[in-house]
């Protein structure tokens, strides 16, 4: 894909270079703020899995849907976001999606399989616009430490969600062994970061917020059409398809298949954690790595190679179990950080990195929306080490997808 695949002009939302707003916007608490919340109200559901269908009489596969339905809104949302931030400025449309995410926080909390379901989908919904805008708006404000600041923003959304996947089961436990308190847990968190986002905007008004303004216009579906006709943009959205795919598997089946081997409920709990939390440093050493480089090939190409070395050795040995999680987690946390920098490292300004962005995210996330189901459905059929093999072979895929998708594009 060329540098610039839209024709846009490197100019920011309020007519500013990129890289000069940061001053502007009021620093990077806010944003990380956002982070913060893009991935902790799902995280803490896995390891609660046995006691929400013991107590709603669920199936695997029905189980299996509560990571499923924050995928697909993903992939419908996504494309959206960058309109609707058009129409309505970052600051409005960040408040919206924050007020709206601690609405299915507190429906997903109540009563009834149906309140859950919904407010499942209503989380997912809103995490969708901050994935697209968090990576525009630092391609916008940030964009000479793109990668770096990448890396930042998802040590803090992995090592937040690793926390709520290890205290899941304590805190329930605490609770009398009660789920639903569980999982509003995140709720305080998503409340302070919508009361500092509120203030930002009102300090800072509208128009300095907004990325773009996609509003349909013929040369904003030009540029879409050009992008969709762009092999390196499809390789961007596969690669962050099949990392996103791999990733929510084992986040909603991992703790399952290390209770088949023996392991607590806490335990397996505390082993997500290390999964997500190992994540975290693996994520700020590959940002660190892209930004002192222009050819993306190699680190891409990794975090595919570690996920199949770390499956392997849970099929082959499991008695070193910690081993390989910490393998698996270090993959994981490298492959995001590749996947949510390749939109803006692909692009020019953030018009063209929300574009791009929207599209490997909905792409992404559709194609990630099967694996929970379908890993339920295979675990319960064929036993779970017939789930680590499906992603030891994504994760092959991935490695070779990385290839074009982190190739350098000047």
């Amino acid at each position: 894909m060329p540098a610039d695949t839209t024709g846009e002009s490197r100019t920011t939302g309020d007519g500013s270079a990129p890289g000069q707003g940061g001053a502007v916007t009021g620093g990077l608490v806010p944003v990380l703020l956002v982070a913060a919340c893009l991935r902790t109200p799902l995280s803490g559901v896995s390891p609660l899995v046995p006691r929400i269908g013991a107590q709603l009489g669920l199936s695997a596969p029905a189980l299996g849907l509560l990571t499923t339905l924050p995928l697909l809104a993903f992939a419908t949302v996504s494309p959206l976001a960058g309109w609707v931030s058009g129409r309505w400025g970052m600051g409005r449309t960040f408040t919206v999606f924050l007020s709206t995410l601690a609405v299915g926080i507190l429906l997903r909390s109540a009563p009834g399989v149906g309140s859950l379901y919904t407010g499942t989908v209503l989380i997912g919904a809103s995490i969708a616009f901050g994935n697209v805008l968090v990576p525009a708006l630092i391609k916008r404000d940030y964009s000479a430490s793109m990668s770096w600041l990448t890396g930042v923003y998802s040590a803090v959304m992995t090592g937040l969600a690793g926390v709520a996947s290890g205290i899941a089961v304590p805190l329930s436990d605490a609770l009398g062994q009660r789920w639903r308190p569980a999982l509003a847990a995140a709720l305080p968190l998503v409340v302070v970061a919508l009361a500092v986002w509120i203030g930002r905007s009102r300090r800072l008004g509208e128009t300095p917020l907004t990325v773009t303004r996609d509003d349909g216009s013929r040369g904003g579906r030009a540029a879409w059409a050009h992008l969709l006709r762009s092999p390196d943009a499809w390789a961007v959205a596969v690669f962050m398809g099949l990392q996103s795919t791999t990733f929510y598997m084992l986040l909603a089946w991992l703790p399952t298949i290390e209770r088949n081997l023996g392991v607590s409920d806490a335990g397996a709990g505390a082993h997500l954690l290390v999964f997500q939390a190992v994540g975290v440093l693996a994520g700020l050493v590959v940002s660190r790595w892209m930004q002192q480089t222009t050819d993306h090939r190699v680190p891409a190409a990794v975090t595919g190679i570690a996920m199949v070395i770390g499956v392997a050795g849970l099929l082959a040995r499991p008695q070193l179990l910690g081993l390989w999680i910490v393998i698996t987690g270090l993959s994981q946390g490298s492959a995001i950080v590749v996947a949510l920098a390749l939109p803006g490292l692909r692009s020019q300004g953030p018009r063209q990195t929300a574009r791009l962005a929207g599209m490997a995210q909905s792409l992404g996330y559709l194609m990630a929306a099967a694996g929970p189901t379908v890993a339920g459905w295979l675990g319960q059929s064929d036993g779970w080490d017939a789930v680590l093999i499906v992603v030891g072979a994504l994760a092959c895929v991935q490695a070779v997808v990385a290839l074009p998708a982190g190739r350098h594009a000047g």
